[in-house]
């Protein structure tokens, strides 16, 4: 069998025709926009998206803030991710203070109850109520996490305001919950409580009758 003479085989020296791509020549005029162009459009989405970014460098605690909290509130914690998570606004992250929130208000309301009674056994339900109310109640608890100086240290996103009444009233209930969780009973949140809110710290020096 005579073998394929390759060596008779020439490459054409310049590429085949493309009906194809010539009938699509690349113009200028298909890519209208410059580096330029980019950079300014980027810039603005920018701008349009920051304002419901978490404002992480202004809002999250250092480990110094946190530990200095615990000492203003006379506990330290074993687990310091629940601190964390106390001073988190559901704003911020889905790993906020609301679940911590809830447990700190039913506990500290427990703490109330059970002092009010053992000070009073013939409080009427109903001054049993305005007295929790008076030591739980939202400009209360506000007020106590005013004095802690938590719109500081709450995480919050940058359009949330961090002084605002119900975000101080639930980062506090949401420390209690955290104290309540991190020690697995109650009696240490009343602790925490009591040296809060009956030494005076956030509302002036007004203490209930309970304390």
């Amino acid at each position: 069998m005579t073998p394929f003479p390759f060596s008779s085989f020439k490459t054409p020296s310049s590429p085949l025709p493309s009906p194809f791509f010539s009938s699509f020549p690349l113009s200028p005029s298909l890519f209208p926009y410059s580096w330029r162009s980019t950079i300014t459009l980027s810039f603005l989405l920018l701008l349009f998206f920051l304002p419901f970014c978490p404002s992480s460098l202004a809002s999250s605690p250092s480990q110094a803030a946190l530990d200095a909290l615990q000492k203003r509130i006379g506990y330290t914690f074993k687990s310091p991710g629940l601190l964390r998570r106390a001073v988190t606004h559901p704003s911020y992250s889905r790993d906020n203070y609301r679940p911590l929130g809830v447990l700190g208000l039913h506990a500290v309301r427990a703490v109330v109850s059970l002092r009010a009674l053992a000070a009073d056994p013939d409080a009427s339900p109903g001054d049993l109520a305005r007295r929790v109310a008076d030591d739980t109640d939202g400009d209360a608890c506000a007020a106590d996490g005013l004095g802690l100086r938590l719109q500081a240290l709450v995480r919050v996103a940058a359009r949330t305001n961090a002084s605002a009444p119900v975000v101080l009233c639930g980062a506090f209930r949401a420390v209690l919950g955290a104290v309540a969780l991190d020690a697995g009973d109650v009696d240490a949140c009343g602790d925490v409580f009591r040296r809060v809110h009956a030494r005076g710290v956030g509302r002036g020096g007004a203490v209930s009758a309970a304390w």
